[in-house]
């Protein structure tokens, strides 16, 4: 599971350093509903991945500009504890991001609405340097366990698209399902 993880958070931070974000446009969301998994999400945002591999499945959702969502479904047996799973991609964006250097996280309680039930999660906040300019970040990690999955759902946008990009997060965190 490590290494799945480590590729998933080089990806999210790559995309993370790159585009100009415009708002999310949740006036007319679109739905996804694939294979179990069920959500709306911006209608100007797109499903830039979704992979079944042996081990798990994800599903990536961007922002024009430089936000992602990733939705991660672990087997319950292969699932971990959320803290750990959080600390796990932290420690996998320091050592697996080439082009730029990501500091410290910083972590703090996150409390909000998943699905139809009040998730508590983990915020977190840390900054990527890339050629000499520095651009704080934040990431919102929940976990919704099934009865045969584990759902890790992680939110990502730099500081200054957060305000442009969170309603975008809260459609999708509040209308997440996985019935599989």
């Amino acid at each position: 599971m490590k290494i799945e993880i480590c590729l998933a958070v080089a990806a999210l931070l790559l995309v993370g350093l790159a585009a100009c974000e415009r708002p999310a446009d949740t006036k007319q969301p679109q739905r996804y509903l694939k294979d179990g998994v069920a959500f709306h999400y911006p209608g100007n945002w797109e499903i830039t991945d979704d992979e079944q591999l042996p081990t798990h499945r994800y599903i990536f959702v961007e922002s024009p500009g430089s936000a992602v969502f990733i939705i991660q479904v672990y087997r319950k047996q292969d699932a971990m504890p959320l803290r750990e799973f959080v600390e796990l991609m932290a420690a996998s964006a320091k050592e697996n991001t080439p082009l730029a250097d990501v500091g410290q996280s910083r972590f703090s309680k996150d409390e909000r609405r998943v699905g139809k039930t009040q998730s508590i999660g983990f915020g977190e906040r840390f900054q990527a340097s890339l050629l000499g300019q520095k651009i704080p970040h934040r990431r919102v990690h929940h976990a919704v366990p099934g009865s045969r999955h584990t759902c890790y759902l992680t939110a990502q946008a730099a500081d200054e698209d957060w305000k442009m990009v969170q309603q975008g997060f809260e459609l999708i965190f509040s209308t997440f399902n996985e019935g599989r």
